[in-house]
């Protein structure tokens, strides 16, 4: 009858559920007992990846292909976690890249697939997942990434004027049962300008589709470059602007566009309608921008269209410095000699670039202001003079003749009326006034000449009593008489009567009759010129005593 005691040691290396088992003691010749039952458990970590190789299959470079590979916790005791992103970040990303599962719990890890370059095998083996107080687990990620298909590149053209934009529109479809974010790619050839654009995102729904906007906003209009073609001989080509647009799909598919744009000559930035007199000078301004970010001189040039007429002159700078993303004024100078209208287009050039920005200018010329007053005053039947200049700003020699003069006044004479004025140089022309009445009037000249349009001078007319007076001597004896011509010019231009009377003036017996005698009425021949035409009277004396005798 004795005892000993036993010592049980419990250590367990794995995580173990909860047990109970019997503790059995073997005796002699084969006899067992159940001694005690042993009771216990192991609380631990147990994380399990349940695929050890994940692959993917082919993929277009620059597209992505997403895949989900389980993580299960089949412990009592949660744990966190880290992947090694060093092994795979070049081709893959995996989400969430680090966290914490807890216990009895699955969690889902998000692989893409994004290749770069085209290769055969793209392959990151065993990577390490790093597990907190527990051995660390590992994923071997395989995938393949080819170009994208010949077959399957789309083209995409536009067209619009520069400086202007031209927007299409591609659609997407999700056949998947999950929302897709794609994120497209839109470029163009040329670098430092970005003529073709895009959202930076697009959503779109499970099982539908969605429409992706592309814009095309060119700066610079198409060229063109000669060639040569199987013959040798030269053609021109116009080289249009290239572009790219690439949707990298979530289900490792890619849509591909070339994108082609043609920009056309830009349009005017404006019709500009303007008013102007003749032979006035009229200043035009226009808004010149500058397009780029970097400063921009343009050669200035202007073409009339339509018929040209030597007599309008079109003046300005010949060159503009414009500042980036800046306006600046440019003032014109215009003058027209001829009533009626102008159009003429004017450009603005980069001559480095050869871009440019035009507008139209239209200019109604209306008929010339007076060129001024014009102050004529004479005594009656005398002449006064005066100078009035025309100039003749043309290269070439202008006529004028008879038939381009018009006066309102029958008294007023042109002269000469038929000359020639040099190029680029003056003419003065005489008006003569002989007024014939004293009064005060208006009247007008007008020139109209084929080739400068028309001139207009107003006219102040003014007659005044004449100061001096011509006298006739007669000498006769008493008893005898003396006859004598008087003479006077009629410049009327058609036969005028006119009434002669004889009065006594002076000395001598008050309501005498003069000694003087001549015909009470003369007809005067119509005059064919401006000088007159003479006429003349006979004047009798007779003297009626041994006396001075005088009469008007």
């Amino acid at each position: 009858k004795e005892s000993m005691p036993i010592q049980i040691r419990y250590k367990p290396e794995i995580r173990l559920p909860p047990f109970s088992l019997p503790l059995m003691l073997q005796i002699k010749d084969n006899e067992t007992r159940n001694l005690i039952t042993v009771s216990g458990s192991c609380y631990g970590i147990e994380l399990k990846l349940m695929e050890d190789v994940l692959g993917f299959g082919a993929v277009v470079v620059n597209s992505c292909l997403t895949k989900t590979v389980q993580l299960a916790n089949f412990g009592d005791i949660g744990a966190n976690f880290r992947w090694n992103r060093k092994q795979y970040a070049k081709h893959f990303t995996i989400t969430p890249e680090e966290g914490f599962i807890p216990p009895h719990e699955d969690l889902y890890f998000k692989v893409q697939f994004h290749p770069k370059v085209v290769s055969t095998e793209i392959k990151c083996k065993d990577i390490e997942l790093a597990v907190e107080g527990s051995d660390n687990r590992s994923l071997t990620l395989v995938g393949q990434s080819i170009d994208q298909p010949a077959e399957t590149i789309q083209e995409l053209s536009f067209e619009t004027i520069v400086r202007e934009s031209a927007s299409k529109s591609v659609t997407i479809q999700n056949p998947t049962a999950i929302d897709w974010l794609v994120k497209p790619s839109v470029g163009s050839a040329l670098e430092e300008f970005d003529y073709f654009s895009g959202t930076a995102s697009l959503e779109v729904k499970a099982k539908s589709s969605a429409e992706y906007k592309v814009t095309y906003a060119p700066i610079k209009m198409t060229k063109t470059k000669q060639t040569k073609d199987e013959s040798g001989e030269v053609q021109e080509v116009e080289v249009l602007h290239e572009g790219s647009l690439f949707f990298p799909l979530p289900d490792g598919t890619a849509l591909m566009y070339k994108l082609a744009g043609r920009s056309l000559v830009p349009k005017p930035v404006d019709t500009v309608t303007i008013e102007a007199k003749a032979k006035e000078t009229k200043i035009i301004i226009l808004d010149v921008k500058n397009w780029l970010q970097t400063s921009q001189r343009f050669d200035v040039f202007w073409a009339i269209m339509g018929e040209e007429d030597p007599a309008v002159f079109i003046r300005g700078a010949n060159a503009i410095d414009v500042a980036g993303h800046t306006a600046k004024d440019y003032k014109l100078n215009f003058r027209a000699y001829n009533e009626g209208q102008v159009k003429f287009s004017i450009n603005f050039k980069n001559p480095s670039t050869l871009e440019f920005l035009h507008y139209v200018v239209v200019v109604d010329i209306k008929a010339p202001d007076s060129r001024g007053f014009v102050e004529l005053t004479s005594p009656v039947r005398e002449t006064v003079n005066k100078v009035v200049t025309i100039e003749n700003p043309l290269k070439t020699f202008v006529e004028f003749k008879p038939e381009h003069f018009k006066v309102d006044d029958e008294h007023i004479v042109i002269s000469p009326q038929t000359f020639s004025v040099p190029p680029e140089s003056e003419f003065g022309i005489e008006i003569a006034y002989r007024p014939l009445l004293v009064k005060e009037k208006e009247a007008s000249l007008q020139i109209k000449n084929p080739d400068l349009g028309d001139y207009h001078w107003d006219l102040q007319l003014k007659g005044v009593a004449s100061g001096s007076q011509r006298s006739m001597h007669f000498k006769a004896p008493l008893g005898s008489d003396l006859t004598q011509l008087f003479r006077f010019k009629n410049y009327l231009k058609k036969i005028t009567p006119f009434t002669v009377k004889v009065e006594r003036v002076g000395g001598g017996e008050k309501g005498k009759q003069a000694d003087f005698y001549a015909d009470a009425t003369v007809q005067a021949p119509a005059s064919e010129t401006s000088d007159g035409i003479e006429t003349t009277i006979n004047v009798r004396y007779e003297p009626s005593g041994l006396e001075e005798s005088r009469a008007i």
